[in-house]
């Protein structure tokens, strides 16, 4: 259900407390007025173009787009608002509702849907006459003001925590690697360019992602932090992976393996439909398409989207198109620039534990590759500080010390190859280790 709330009973319900995540706020009846008429036209064309009755029809034969229905809650009785009240009256087969309190008792409002409460919680009438049979006389339960206040604070986004089910076993997934060099290259990231950060381009896409390193998301450079269900994270960052599409089933077999398969493809939409309600433009409130069907295919809308797995996948493969010596030592720089951190840190996704040490693999490879280049072309300096941000990757790697003891000693730096040296045997002991021949080797070759 999409919510709407004018400002009148958005200050009772939550005084002096920010507008609770999935509410939109609209200031005035004349708003939610025209917020609905918006509505109206866009779900009447919607039935019409899929040539069926009502919204209950086309969840069901369009489960992927679900068509939410639309509450609107107003603290100005309905009969004062005749305008509204017809266009609600009118396409209720549209599953738009709206719900107000009235404070007082008039005739002609006994024609809509409600029930009267008397103050001690009795109550006296109902419409439609089925609920007037069932509820008349029946004492309703009530909770303290204290009580209540707690209540609606709970579901303030102060307090909005994503749940985390028991871990799981899952079935692994082999990340596509072959498929980043069909895809478009990616802007290189921010932290290439320091400008882009502040100034982003015009026509960038309207969701930008982050899987390397913590998952993050943007609608709009709006960031996502609130409000999104784990398993709608989970959802997109697998689909991510698979930019050119899968079935419901594998991404069920992949997430959920343990689940009975209705009960996953529940949870697949289940999923879907928070990342859809969450994942809106800040401005307008505006839906984006999150994935795409293409006949027993769901996949993301490249276009909609910024991701930076994206670019470290297509920086790796333009490397290694790259004949000449400068267009591969860029785009290895870019890749090295867009690797953030792990695939997916900060989750226990199992299925992206084998696509986080693919991805760090070829991280480190990228570091040594773009290093190698770096001092085949004299800037020792530079190929030194890039093996040193690949250690901070991997502080256990002995060939990036054997590699980085080798420049020092190029570049005349003794002491620096004794103190690498130091550094790698206090790494080692502290996993009650020990450094390789090979490392040993290249130290006394460096002295």
């Amino acid at each position: 259900t999409d919510i709407l709330a004018t400002g009148d009973i958005l200050d009772i319900l939550f005084p002096e407390q920010p507008t609770p995540t999935g509410v939109q706020r609209l200031d005035t009846p004349q708003k939610a007025l025209q917020r609905l008429q918006i509505e109206v036209l866009s779900r009447s064309r919607l039935l019409a173009d899929a040539d069926l009755p009502d919204a209950a029809v086309y969840r069901q034969h369009h489960p992927e787009d679900p068509l939410p229905a639309l509450l609107l809650l107003t603290g100005q009785p309905l009969a004062d608002q005749p305008a509204l009240l017809a266009l609600v009256q009118a396409n209720a087969y549209l599953d738009i509702v709206a719900l107000t309190i009235d404070d007082e008792q008039h005739p002609h409002r006994q024609q809509l849907p409600g029930i009267c409460v008397a103050a001690d919680g009795t109550v006296l009438g109902a419409q439609p006459a089925t609920l007037h049979v069932q509820l008349t006389g029946v004492r309703l339960y009530r909770v303290t003001d204290s009580d209540a206040a707690a209540l609606l604070r709970a579901a303030s986004p102060v307090d909005t925590r994503d749940t985390i089910p028991p871990a799981r076993t899952d079935a692994a997934t082999d990340i596509d690697w072959a498929a980043a060099a069909e895809l478009p290259p990616a802007a290189p990231p921010a932290a290439a360019s320091p400008a882009a950060a502040v100034s982003p381009p015009v026509d960038r896409p309207p969701i930008r992602v982050q899987l390397l390193g913590p998952i993050r998301i943007w609608v709009h450079d709006v960031e996502i932090v609130t409000g999104l269900r784990r398993a709608g994270r989970e959802l997109l960052a697998w689909y991510l992976l698979h930019p050119e599409g899968r079935p419901i089933e594998a991404a069920v077999d992949a997430l959920w393996p343990n689940d009975d398969p209705s009960h996953g493809r529940q949870r697949f939409w289940n999923a879907l439909n928070s990342l859809r309600a969450r994942l809106r433009s800040a401005e307008d409130q505006t839906k984006l398409q999150v994935l795409g069907r293409s006949g027993d295919n769901y996949q993301p809308p490249l276009p909609e989207f910024e991701v930076d797995l994206w670019t470290f996948q297509a920086c790796l493969q333009a490397a290694a198109r790259a004949s000449e010596h400068d267009d591969k030592h860029s785009a290895l720089q870019r890749a090295v620039d867009a690797y953030t951190g792990p695939f997916a840190a900060e989750t226990d996704f199992l299925w992206a534990e084998s696509i986080r040490e693919e991805c760090h693999r070829r991280a480190l490879d990228a570091h040594v590759g773009c290093a190698t280049l770096a001092a085949a072309a004299g800037h020792v300096d530079q190929a030194i500080s890039t093996l040193e941000h690949a250690l901070k990757l991997d502080p256990y790697a002995e060939d990036l010390y054997r590699r980085l003891m080798r420049l020092h000693h190029t570049a005349g730096r003794q002491e620096s190859v004794r103190l690498l040296w130091q550094q790698l045997n206090s790494r080692l002991l502290d996993i009650d280790s020990e450094p390789e021949g090979d490392s040993y080797r290249a130290y006394r070759q460096c002295l």
